[in-house]
């Protein structure tokens, strides 16, 4: 096949039919992976109707909560596990509009990563209240600025990986559970000396269900640039030693 797409959930119900509907409208040769994170509202049992009328979908169901960051861990081992080209992360709650993916899949050939920004070519951002929107705007120009990343969106979940290069990156490492695990795998990807662009896409508030960012989340947000900068330094200095 030629890609897979890896979708996290929690509480969804209302939207990953419609979701993976237009998806596989568009035609294309690529399967799903929905990695569900044990949700209330039963989108799990939703996405197992779904799937006894079509075998492209795949669903991992968690017994208990983790997070973010180890629900697209397990969905990107399941992804690579199938064999494909290429590999897709997007949100489940229709803010990634399916009718850009033909525009990733265009630019991946070429590249190691694709990063579908909001921010490229001036605001791409849909039913985003002023505060929030100052709010990530300040997040990126922050990570931009501390890890010296090269892109405009550096928080965006609508990502496209060559799988080859996925593989290259050691899981094990990646520590972040929230969503700060999309700045670090940003991160990893950039200092891995892949090769990353950005396309422009159009993101779209979510209409049904609630945002699962927390203060929590925001606060580990805030500390993994240095977390990660600081990291880098002791490891440089650790090969130096080595060396020596």
């Amino acid at each position: 096949m030629d890609a897979v797409i890896v979708i996290p959930t929690y509480n969804e119900a209302e939207n990953i039919k419609k979701l993976l509907d237009e998806i596989f409208s568009l035609g294309l040769d690529l399967d799903v992976v929905v990695v569900d994170d044990s949700s209330p509202d039963k989108t799990a049992d939703a996405v197992e109707q779904l799937r006894s009328s079509n075998s492209r979908i795949h669903l991992i169901r968690r017994d208990k909560p983790k997070s973010f960051g180890e629900s697209y861990k397990d969905g990107f081992e399941y992804a690579l596990s199938l064999d494909p080209k290429y590999i897709f992360q997007m949100d489940a709650d229709l803010s990634h509009p399916p009718e850009f993916i033909p525009d990733f899949l265009a630019n991946i050939p070429d590249n190691d990563l694709i990063i579908g920004s909001r921010y490229l070519n001036g605001i791409r951002i849909i039913n985003w209240s002023i505060r929030r929107l100052l709010l990530s705007l300040f997040a990126n120009k922050y990570v931009k600025f501390v890890l010296g990343l090269p892109f405009e969106d550096c928080t965006s979940g609508f990502r496209c990986w060559k799988a080859e290069a996925l593989k290259g990156i050691r899981m094990s490492r990646v520590s972040s559970n929230g969503y700060a695990f999309l700045v670090e795998m940003a991160y990893l990807a950039h200092k891995n000396g892949y090769v990353v662009k950005e396309i422009p896409i159009i993101f779209v508030e979510r209409r049904v269900g609630a945002s699962k960012m927390s203060s929590k989340l925001m606060f580990e947000s805030g500390l993994l640039p240095w977390r990660l900068l600081l990291r880098s330094i002791f490891f440089k200095a650790s090969l130096s030693g080595e060396n020596e």
